[in-house]
């Protein structure tokens, strides 16, 4: 997006500065011609070609105590912010705080605190008659025997971020043994994505234990300001299946029928408008809403108060040319975005509860697909060599080099990186990606992995 006249000049605080995936997000935010300071534990050289100032913290000490630092070296510092965001799940509650006490527009703590809470949320959406599926949360310290729940369970850290430590369990002895698993890996292996977990307490984490919803996954993400719905779209996520719970492919715009894509959209705002409602809050941000689509209907399952990870962003501007970075810069700093007025109509009939208009839904540009780039095992990385530029090539991450290791379950849950590739339809995007993933090589230990195959 070109320079927003409006935006010229603005001083944004990023809160928390978040993977490589973000830095062409922020190049696209410093295209609207404003400036940007990050609040993060260390100086990121890595970033330094787009970020005008640097204000560190100890992440050592609580939120309230790192909330109190930056307050007082902002004034310190004689800084002034037009608006606070965050692209990292790490800094979603702090960004809350800090929005709140600068008196700029943000996600209120106590939404951020019931999404980022499984068990809480599950218990928001019984408690304001949204589709739930039972759920239990327990620790390791308690018994599974009278967990009142009917098997097949999906198990995971109550608090945890990602698709760290999902997984599937048929019976009460393979939940047991999942989550004796699960403390085991927290023990011995430090990683940064754990950072939700308490290692002082260990034996006390929480787990949040759901039964199983079949059906398909999607994801729809939102752009939110002052509690109005500027944007609304739906992507297909498959994951790679039993145990594990990892995401595998995705597909830009989903394949399923208008009618039910309205459907979803409109369940996402009702969850939006429940939480304003709720806690009598006005709501500006972008959201990451993940459903199942069973038989009998859309399922919620998590809300991310934040812009979705990793590919998020690319299939949404490869698709309907909408960059979700920039948007959501602009409906903290409550600016008009050109870009999503074509996308009014539609999201208006979301706000009004008439019932989606279908013949407002935006048509996408082009069709794009992603695919998570899984090793065949755990071992180290002996060689990356990927076909780029061609199979309707339009960006991709990779996380480690050679010589790096790599833990996938049940050992770890990382993955080498990802692709997003495009099409002028679905059909051909499709066979783009699985041309572009079988012509990929990965070696791992010496073996590489097999080709990926796209449903």
């Amino acid at each position: 997006m070109a320079m927003h006249s409006r935006a010229e000049g603005k001083h944004i605080l990023v809160v928390r500065i978040g993977g490589a995936t973000r830095h062409k997000l922020y190049h696209a935010v410093k295209n609207l011609g404003v400036r940007l300071s990050c609040a993060n534990p260390v100086i990121s050289k890595g970033f330094n070609d787009v970020i005008d100032n640097w204000v560190t913290y100890s992440s050592e000490d609580s939120l309230t105590a790192v909330e109190k630092e930056l307050l007082q070296k902002f004034s310190e510092l004689n800084l002034r912010f037009d608006a606070v965001v965050t692209f990292d799940e790490f800094g979603v509650q702090l960004a809350s705080m800090l929005a709140a006490s600068l008196s700029l527009p943000g996600i209120p703590l106590k939404v951020v605190q019931c999404c980022q809470n499984k068990s809480s949320f599950r218990q928001f959406c019984k408690s304001r008659e949204l589709p739930c599926v039972n759920f239990a949360s327990l620790s390791c310290s308690e018994g599974v025997d009278s967990l009142d729940v009917q098997y097949p369970v999906v198990i995971k850290p109550r608090n945890g971020a990602g698709s760290h430590f999902v997984q599937r369990a048929e019976s009460k002895v393979q939940l047991r043994s999942a989550m004796l698993g699960i403390l085991h890996t927290l023990k011995t292996r430090r990683l940064t994505s754990y950072e939700w977990c308490d290692y002082s307490s260990l034996e006390d984490i929480k787990f949040h234990v759901e039964e199983l919803v079949e059906g398909k996954e999607v994801d729809i993400d939102c752009v939110v300001c002052d509690n109005q719905i500027r944007y609304c779209n739906v992507v297909d996520n498959k994951s790679t299946g039993r145990p594990f719970f990892l995401e595998d492919t995705c597909q830009a715009p989903s394949s399923l029928s208008p009618q039910v894509q309205a459907q979803l959209c409109a369940l996402a705002a009702r969850i939006l408008e429940e939480m304003a409602r709720a806690w009598q809050c006005r709501i500006t941000g972008t959201f990451h809403v993940e459903m199942i689509l069973s038989e009998h209907g859309p399922v919620p399952i998590e809300v991310n108060c934040r812009l979705g990870g990793a590919e998020t962003r690319c299939l949404h501007l490869a698709a309907w040319g909408v960059d979700l970075g920039v948007e959501t810069v602009l409906a903290h700093m409550s600016l008009p975005s050109p870009r999503l007025q074509p996308f009014a109509k539609f999201c208006g009939s979301l706000r009004r509860n008439s019932g989606p208009l279908l013949e407002a839904l935006v048509p996408n540009h082009r069709f794009a697909c992603s695919a998570n780039l899984h090793p065949s095992g755990s071992g180290i990385v002996n060689k990356i060599d990927l076909p780029l530029n061609k199979f309707g090539y339009v960006d991709h991450m990779v996380y480690f080099q050679v010589g790096e290791p790599i833990l996938v379950p049940p050992k770890g849950f990382q993955y080498l990186g990802w692709v997003v590739v495009q099409a002028k339809s679905e059909g051909e995007a499709r066979e783009n990606l699985q041309k572009f993933v079988g012509s990929a090589v990965m070696e791992v230990r010496g073996g590489c992995t097999p080709a990926q195959e796209d449903s």
